[in-house]
């Protein structure tokens, strides 16, 4: 995992920053941060609004963007990976999780699914196998 950042996503934050910044301010609200988050491929939670909001006084600056994006990426793959690691404790060692691992995992997580949240789930992914991939779950679990 990179502490830092590459010169190419600092410049692509700073254009996507800037064609957001409409009237050339230097300053993004907290709406139009999610709407730049996004378009960067990543799922802004209300914590950051909130921080947004509280810390920054609903005004960011491309710098303070920069960073904080820095700490997204950075903790974006950290959670990536501990959650793949959680997940490969319930799969047996195929890289997939069946339908009862699927089952014993949620259940462990403390998440009752219903027989039919299971199938549409599971349907998503592998409609043959009903198997789903560590790397597909994790992915829709990041999403969340």
């Amino acid at each position: 995992m990179s502490e830092v950042l590459s010169e190419n996503q600092i410049k692509k934050f700073e254009e996507v920053y800037k064609f957001y910044d409409k009237d050339s301010n230097g300053e993004i609200d907290s709406t139009i941060f999610c709407n730049v988050v996004r378009s960067l491929g990543y799922v802004p939670k209300d914590s950051d609004v909130e921080e947004i909001k509280n810390k920054y006084n609903n005004k960011l600056h491309l710098e303070d963007f920069i960073v904080f994006m820095g700490r997204k990426i950075n903790n974006i793959e950290s959670e990536e990976d501990a959650i793949k690691e959680a997940l490969s404790l319930f799969e047996d060692g195929n890289g997939d999780l069946n339908e009862k691992e699927f089952v014993h995992c949620m259940k462990t997580l403390g998440k009752y699914l219903k027989p039919n949240d299971i199938d549409e789930f599971l349907n998503e992914f592998e409609k043959k196998n009903k198997k789903i991939s560590i790397n597909d779950f994790k992915d829709k679990l990041m999403a969340q």
